[in-house]
């Protein structure tokens, strides 16, 4: 990892801890005092009853996590077939986990929109998709990527990608397709969106947790390329 990659990772997640731990948390701890008048819902579609200051305490220690994590981070594990495996499990342990936590507290049926009666608007994503395809273009033209391979002085790409154009093992890229297509879109779904969004907009409302899990989902990446988009 190069100094500018570390630089910018340390910034990031020190802003959202900062955020949480300085401002939020001290506020909403402060509202609390008057306990016949709680701090009131944030208003929004996203519902957030139920959440409490446990559960940005949880998000401050995962924050440590990436921080030792990005600490130690060296030489990038040769990737096999069992670390693979091992991924795979982890990504959908989080998700029993998080489920687990949040199950007894509120309708996750409810709190996840699994009732929403509107489920056309969905394909409207097709056009978000087809703006980041236009924003990654507009980047490339415009020169961004050579400007980050020259701030890390190596290869921008994302090394699950070059795995997936390289390898020639077809038990490995079967586990990558697994972990890539069904443990990673679940876990994050579930993780940053379900759990993480909710949690920090209790306490920042909703542009601050958009910005928070936001930042935290491209942290988490270690891809100094794909941190903007």
């Amino acid at each position: 990892m190069s100094s500018a990659e570390f630089i910018t990772y340390a910034v990031v997640l020190g802003l959202c801890a900062a955020v949480l731990l300085l401002i939020a948390l001290p506020r909403y701890l402060a509202a609390m005092r008057d306990p016949d008048a709680p701090p009131p819902l944030p208003r929004g579609r996203v519902g957030t009853a139920g959440f409490t200051v446990y559960d940005i305490l949880f998000v401050v220690a995962v924050l440590c996590l990436l921080a030792s994590n990005l600490v130690s981070k060296g030489e990038s594990p040769q990737v096999s077939l069992t670390l693979l495996v091992v991924s795979l499990v982890f990504q959908l342990g989080g998700i029993v986990f998080i489920v687990a936590i949040m199950f007894w507290r509120m309708n996750l049926v409810d709190q996840w929109g699994l009732r929403w009666r509107q489920w056309w608007k969905a394909f409207l994503g097709v056009f978000a998709v087809i703006f980041m395809i236009a924003l990654m273009y507009g980047l490339e033209a415009s020169g961004y990527h050579e400007f980050i391979q020259g701030l890390i002085g190596g290869d921008t790409q994302q090394p699950m990608v070059t795995l997936l154009q390289e390898e020639m093992d077809v038990s490995i890229l079967v586990m990558v397709g697994l972990v890539a297509v069904v443990g990673a879109p679940l876990s994050e779904e579930v993780f940053f969106r379900g759990y993480l969004y909710p949690a920090v907009k209790r306490v920042l409302g909703v542009w601050g947790a958009t910005l928070i899990s936001a930042a935290i989902f491209a942290l988490m990446h270690y891809n100094l390329a794909a941190l903007l988009p």
